[in-house]
C-alpha cells in the first residue's frame, strides 16, 4: 500500500526539570495534535475517508521532599485517534522504556519491550519510586496500568470486560556515569492474563 499522507500538526511542550536524566523537581509535559490526510484513501466497506485527527499528550513531575534522596515521580501518557488509520504507525502503540523509540507517538510501558497495538482512545497511568541510595546510584520501583477508554461502553453489556487493558512493574538500577546513564530494569506485565517477564539493558542518552 502507498503510504501518501499530509499531516499538519501543532505541538506544544513545557519543560522546567532541574536535569536531564535524574530531575528531582520540575515539570515535562506535551500535547500534540495532528490532522491526518491520506491522498491515497483505502475503500472499504467501513466508509473510511482517509481524514482523521490525533491529540497526544504526556505529562511528568517530579517531587523530591525536603530536596532528599527520595523522588516521586507520577506520570501519565496518552493518545486519541479519531478514526482508524490502514497504517501501523500511526496506530495507537504503547510498549518500551522509551518514549518515541520505533514511532513518533509511542507511549511508553514498562514491562514490555515490544510494540503492542491499542484501542483508538487509551491512558497510561504510570508511578515511580526513585531513591538515590550512594552518590551516583539510583533504585527506582515502577508501575503503569493501560487504560482503554473505547471499552466502557462495552462494561455494561458484557460485565467481564474492563478497561483496565494492562499492567507492567519493574525495579530499575541506574548509575549516572558521565557517558550518560547506565540503567537494568527487571519488569513484568500482563494484558488480558498472560504474564510476562524479561530484561532491560540500557546505556548512554537518549536523543
Amino acid at each position: 500500500v502507498r503510504n501518501r499522507v499530509i499531516a499538519p500538526f501543532v505541538n506544544v511542550t513545557y519543560d522546567n526539570l532541574d536535569d536531564a536524566s535524574f530531575a528531582k523537581h520540575g515539570i515535562k509535559a506535551c500535547l500534540t495534535g495532528r490532522y491526518h490526510i491520506d491522498l491515497n484513501p483505502p475503500v472499504d466497506e467501513f466508509g473510511h475517508e482517509g481524514r482523521y485527527f490525533s491529540l497526544a499528550y504526556d505529562f511528568q513531575s517530579y517531587l523530591t521532599p525536603k530536596n532528599g534522596r527520595f523522588t516521586i515521580i507520577p506520570q501519565v501518557y496518552g493518545r486519541y485517534v479519531s478514526d482508524y488509520s490502514t497504517y501501523f504507525n500511526l496506530w495507537n502503540v504503547y510498549g518500551g522504556e522509551v518514549a518515541g523509540r520505533h514511532f513518533e507517538e509511542q507511549m511508553p510501558f514498562i514491562g514490555r519491550t515490544t510494540l503492542v497495538s491499542t484501542t483508538n482512545n487509551a491512558t497510561i497511568l504510570r508511578l515511580d519510586l526513585r531513591y538515590n541510595f550512594y552518590g551516583n546510584h539510583y533504585l527506582t520501583a515502577m508501575y503503569n496500568a493501560l487504560i482503554s477508554w473505547d471499552m466502557l461502553h462495552l462494561t455494561s453489556v458484557t460485565p467481564e470486560m474492563s478497561i483496565l487493558e494492562s499492567q507492567g512493574a519493574g525495579l530499575k538500577y541506574s548509575y549516572n556515569s558521565f557517558l550518560g546513564p547506565v540503567s537494568l530494569t527487571a519488569h513484568w506485565s500482563n494484558r488480558y492474563d498472560v504474564n510476562r517477564f524479561g530484561l532491560y539493558f540500557s546505556f548512554g542518552y537518549t536523543f
